[in-house]
């Protein structure tokens, strides 16, 4: 005969409610499993695009139906297809469906990879800072800085050597603002190094414009690089800027032509399939 309990008494937990039992075990193995199948489902169609069973142009099956095809959610369906789309390789149209993106030249992603491979093989990369001091903004370099002419700015003159030779000049401006952190990176001599090899500090930087055109190397420069007087060079003209979006720096880099090259790719490649 059981006894009776005393008031107050709590009924005892039954199995598989705590957070830690059974039930939750299976949540979360069915929450990874779901993690996982969208992946598979971004390679799948990669595959079928790259091998020509959805050409360029042409609509794809709609998520409903690929959601029956692959025994998974909407929403799982949705993720994998909205992968696609932010890497270009699915547009969607509304009201219409979602289709295979052509091939565009102007979404290529270029980037400097003979320069970056150059810095990486030579781990031993020097940098010689030729001149870091005040000056006075010339009419020049006050439009180029967009500050008063006559302000008191910093300038940095470095020069990079790898391999025993001289590849890049760089000249760069900062408004004298001395407590900013920016100045004291500045003026470290392995920042440049850093920004082209990914192992430099521009955490102070929020984000940056680039322009690449080619320019005549001057007489100084080319004593500099050891080139030969007027001779072609890359000019990568740049600005960063601070996480409140203000301009913190202006500069170029006159990159010999040997040590640098433009490379962009566009489309599925083996290495990205699966991705």
């Amino acid at each position: 005969m059981k006894k009776p309990m005393k008031a107050g008494a709590r009924t005892p937990a039954k199995k598989n409610s705590a957070p830690g039992g059974p039930e939750a075990s299976r949540r979360r193995r069915q929450s990874g499993a779901s993690e996982h199948a969208y992946l598979q489902v971004v390679e799948t169609l990669k595959n079928r695009i790259a091998q020509g069973e959805y050409r360029p142009d042409q609509k794809i099956p709609s998520e409903k139906e690929l959601g029956q095809e692959f025994g998974l959610s909407f929403l799982t369906i949705r993720q994998a297809v909205g992968v696609l789309a932010s890497q270009g390789v699915l547009k969607k149209i509304p009201s219409k469906g979602t289709y295979v993106q052509k091939l565009n030249w102007q979404t290529a992603s270029f980037h400097l990879v003979g320069l970056a491979d150059h810095l990486a093989a030579d781990r031993d990369a020097k940098v010689k800072i030729l001149k870091a001091g005040l000056e006075k903004a010339t009419d020049e370099v006050a439009a180029f800085l967009g500050v008063a002419p006559a302000t008191s700015v910093v300038r940095v003159e470095r020069l990079l050597i790898s391999e025993e030779q001289p590849i890049i000049f760089q000249e760069s401006f900062l408004p004298c603002e001395p407590r900013r952190p920016i100045m004291e990176s500045e003026l470290e001599a392995t920042y440049m190094a850093g920004l082209f090899s990914g192992r430099g500090d521009t955490g102070l930087i929020k984000k940056a414009a680039m322009d690449i055109r080619l320019g005549e190397l001057n007489d100084r420069q080319a004593q500099l690089l050891g080139r030969p007087l007027k001779d072609k060079a890359f000019v990568l003209e740049y600005t960063f800027f601070d996480q409140a979006g203000e301009t913190i720096s202006r500069g170029r880099f006159w990159v010999i032509s040997e040590a640098m090259r433009l490379s962009g790719r566009v489309g599925l490649w083996p290495d990205e399939e699966g991705a």
